[in-house]
C-alpha cells in the first residue's frame, strides 16, 4: 500500500529543510548584464552601483596611465562577494586588496571600474571622477 501524499510531502520537507535554512536571503543578488557606477565626492569617496548587486572586483586607477591607485577583489576568487557601497581604502568583508591604497589627490582625474562574473564571462562598468 502506498503512503498518502501528505506523508510523502512531509518527508520531503523534513529532508530539505536544513538546506533551505542555509540560504542567505539578505545578501544582494549577483550583478547581471549592466550596472551603473557612482562615486561620491572627496578624496576618500564611496563607490556605489545600481542595481545593488554583488561584484568581484573594484579598481581605482589614474587616467594618466600611472599604476592603479587601489584594487580590491573577492576572496575566494571567481565569486561575486562585494556589496555596495565600498568606502575608498576600506576593505569590505569577503575581499582582499592588492597592496595599500594610494592617497587620491583633489583635482586629479581617476577612473573607477567594477567587474562582476556572469556565467562564464564578465560584466564591467566604469566611472571617471575628480575628487
Amino acid at each position: 500500500m502506498k503512503p498518502p501524499h501528505r506523508f510523502l510531502l512531509a518527508a520531503i520537507l523534513l529532508e530539505t529543510a536544513p538546506m533551505l535554512a542555509c540560504v542567505d536571503t539578505s545578501a544582494p543578488p549577483t550583478c547581471e548584464a549592466t550596472a551603473s557606477l557612482t562615486v561620491s565626492s572627496g578624496t576618500t569617496p564611496d563607490f556605489s552601483w545600481e542595481p545593488q548587486c554583488l561584484i568581484s572586483t573594484l579598481i581605482v586607477s589614474d587616467t594618466d596611465g600611472v599604476p592603479t591607485a587601489w584594487t580590491i577583489q573577492e576572496y575566494p576568487f571567481a565569486e561575486n562577494l562585494i556589496a555596495p557601497p565600498v568606502h575608498y581604502a576600506t576593505i569590505p568583508d569577503g575581499a582582499v586588496q592588492d597592496g595599500p591604497p594610494v592617497t587620491l589627490q583633489a583635482g586629479h582625474t581617476y577612473r573607477a571600474t567594477i567587474v562582476w562574473i556572469v556565467g562564464s564571462g564578465r560584466g564591467l562598468a566604469t566611472k571617471v571622477f575628480v575628487p
